[in-house]
C-alpha cells in the first residue's frame, strides 16, 4: 500500500492534479459554489489528512508537505471550518490539524504508532 511505503514515490503528487481536476469539472459544471463545502471536505480527506499522513516521516517528501499547506491555503482558506469536518472523527480532525499546525514529526511518530494497532 502506498500508506506504507517509506521512500518517495513521485506518484504522491498526482493527488495534486487529480483534484485540479476534480475543481475544473465542478466550475465548468457551475457546481462549485453549490458544492464548496463537499468539495473542501473532500480536499481536507485527500490532502489535509491522506496526503499530510501519506508524507510525513518520508524522507524527500518536504516539498509536497509544503505544497499540500500552500493548495489548502489558496484554494479553501477557512477548511477548518467546514461543516463536514466539525462532525469528523477526533483523530481525523487531530491529523488534519497537525498538518495544518506543520507538526509533521507528530504525525510520523502517530503513523508509528496506530500503524502499529491499526488504529488509522
Amino acid at each position: 500500500s502506498i500508506m506504507n511505503q517509506v521512500q518517495y514515490n513521485p506518484k504522491f503528487e498526482d493527488i495534486f492534479m487529480v483534484l485540479q481536476n476534480v475543481t475544473e469539472a465542478f466550475e465548468k459544471n457551475d457546481l462549485y459554489q453549490k458544492y464548496y463545502d463537499e468539495l473542501e471536505y473532500l480536499y481536507i480527506i485527500q490532502l489535509q489528512r491522506s496526503a499530510i499522513l501519506r508524507f510525513s516521516g518520508i524522507n524527500g517528501a518536504e516539498k509536497c508537505l509544503k505544497k499540500v499547506s500552500e493548495v489548502m491555503q489558496a484554494r479553501f482558506p477557512n477548511w477548518t471550518k467546514n461543516q463536514y469536518l466539525k462532525k469528523s472523527s477526533w483523530k481525523f480532525r487531530l491529523i488534519c490539524m497537525l498538518g495544518k499546525w506543520k507538526q509533521y514529526w507528530m504525525i510520523a511518530l502517530l503513523k508509528k504508532l496506530m500503524v502499529v494497532s491499526n488504529k488509522l
